[in-house]
């Protein structure tokens, strides 16, 4: 495996403090804006041992990771707080891995580093992905769409499965449900409340005497038209009700379900 020579000239990097700081063939010079966390960082130490992410030597990249934190202390460079998490981190991992210990209730230095491998081979696949993705050509600027576009045509294919017996049950069907009949309900003759106001009206005499309701009924209430006949009962009630109400009939019922009386109030 070939080592990757980390140096730091501090000459050129008070000249470039200010400026966006690129890694050299045998230089590595510090740049934390050009990555997004230390787990980045991290990528970028492996693919410099340049052997595949599954092999990468998790000791070395440890070595590697400590080496830049410390640079950049002795540069006077601003630290964010997970860079110095991951470097204690992987102080703790290199520690596991060189010592390691029998307590059944830790991971072991092997799960650790397969577990930070596994990391870093996702966040390579994701930053593959996205370079595919912006590698891909874009609307209105590398492909556009057609001005007049056709209009789609659809071509529909039927299958048919069917049987002559299938068919002449189907059209049998059609001419039974076309012979049914559509009900129609018979309309119902029915007396309403205002003419019972009339019949009323004209057949109170001017005595006031005391008369049973049903003396003002019709003559023709009992016929076989049963809902006509309660049709009639319901709507001489309701307008002697309307009378008693307005004060021109008084009503009086001498015990409970028996005969109504009624007279001239005026």
């Amino acid at each position: 495996m070939e080592d990757v020579a980390l140096s730091l000239n501090e000459d050129e990097c008070q000249l470039n403090k200010n400026e966006n700081i690129n890694i050299g063939k045998d230089i590595f010079v510090l740049s934390l804006g050009e990555f997004e966390g230390p787990i980045d960082l991290l990528l970028d130490l492996a693919r410099k041992q340049k052997v595949d992410l599954k092999e990468v030597s998790i000791l070395d990249l440890a070595d590697q990771y400590l080496d830049f934190i410390n640079n950049a202390k002795n540069l006077n460079l601003e630290l964010a707080a997970e860079y110095l998490v991951m470097a204690a981190w992987l102080a703790y991992l290199k520690s596991k891995l060189l010592m390691p210990t029998e307590d059944e209730g830790e991971l072991s230095g092997e799960d650790l580093s397969f577990a930070l491998s596994f990391q870093l081979r996702r966040l390579n696949a994701m930053r593959e992905a996205v370079k595919d993705l912006f590698n891909l050509s874009l609307l209105n600027k590398d492909r556009f769409v057609k001005g007049n576009p056709e209009k789609e045509k659809i071509n529909l294919f039927f299958q048919d499965n069917t049987c002559l017996n299938d068919l002449l049950l189907s059209y049998t069907s059609i001419l039974r449900a076309k012979d049914t009949s559509e009900y129609s309900p018979q309309y119902k003759k029915l007396e309403s409340v205002e003419l019972a106001l009339i019949r009323l009206n004209k057949m109170l005499s001017d005595n006031k005497e005391w008369e049973e309701l049903s003396m003002f009924l019709p003559e023709h209430l009992f016929t076989k038209d049963i809902i006509y006949n309660r049709s009639i009962l319901a709507s001489t009630f309701s307008a002697t009700l309307e009378l008693v109400k307005s004060g021109k009939l008084e009503l009086k019922q001498k015990q409970p379900f028996g005969k109504l009386f009624i007279r001239n109030n005026k």
